[in-house]
């Protein structure tokens, strides 16, 4: 798992055994429902089903979200 930060490469682990598909909550800034939430501000998330190359990531950061 890779985690970019303004298109750019902050971090990266290995996960072991083969991911997991379920229809079970998906929270972003907190544990899980019962936890205290990030305090701030989240501008932008991108959760991509597959693999990126870095210049595609690169691509992707330039282009303006549609709301």
């Amino acid at each position: 798992m890779s985690l970019y930060i303004d298109g750019i490469l902050d971090s990266q682990i290995s996960l072991p055994g083969t991911p997991i598909m379920n229809d079970g909550n998906f929270f972003i800034g907190k544990y899980d429902s019962n936890s205290h939430g990030f305090i701030g501000t989240i501008s932008e998330v991108m959760l991509i089903p597959g693999i990126l190359e870095d210049t595609e990531i690169e691509e992707e950061q330039e282009q303006e979200i549609e709301l």
